[in-house]
């Protein structure tokens, strides 16, 4: 039964997730798809070569940078949505003419509902922009260990290699 009412809301919401990631894929893109070419070369840590790690730390940031000048648009965006609301509940609010104060706010509040519902999906998106900025911005941090732990093995290696032939090539 319960699982039930679960399965109804959920159905229920197909769109309002539909419409969320639809709005966020359009902002992160960019960066997913990079974040998801680096997981990749992670898998096998042995085809991970130098060249691929430089290409990620240098490109990271340009795509963070990206992000956050589309995270400007989208601060805009989630104002300009919060004034509208605020807007159609005032003019909601003030259109009645009888009601207590309890009914009016609750007839004002159901008159701005698409309203609300616009200002909640560009919040919930800025905040998805900055959790991803956070994650890549690790991801960075960790890909930049990585290249130090390589180089350190290559000249390791190459010190072997040297230490064996005696210093001469």
């Amino acid at each position: 039964m319960k699982l039930q009412l679960i399965t109804q809301f959920d159905d229920q919401c197909k769109d309002v997730v539909s419409t969320a990631t639809t709005i966020a894929d359009k902002y992160t893109e960019p960066l997913d798809d990079t974040m998801f070419k680096v997981q990749e070369l992670l898998k096998d840590k042995d085809a991970l070569s130098v060249a691929d790690l430089t290409k990620y730390i240098a490109l990271i940031p340009v795509m963070i940078y990206d992000l956050v000048d589309n995270m400007q648009i989208l601060g805009v965006r989630t104002d300009a949505a919060k004034m509208q609301r605020k807007a159609e509940f005032n003019k909601a609010y003030l259109n009645q003419d009888t009601g207590t104060v309890a009914e009016k706010t609750s007839t004002a509040q159901v008159a701005c509902e698409d309203n609300q519902f616009i200002e909640d999906i560009y919040t919930r998106v800025y905040k998805l922009c900055e959790h991803k900025i956070e994650v890549a911005t690790m991801l960075h941090g960790s890909l930049k260990k990585i290249l130090q732990w390589k180089l350190t093995e290559m000249e390791v290696t190459r010190t072997d290699m040297l230490s064996n032939r005696g210093g001469t090539f």
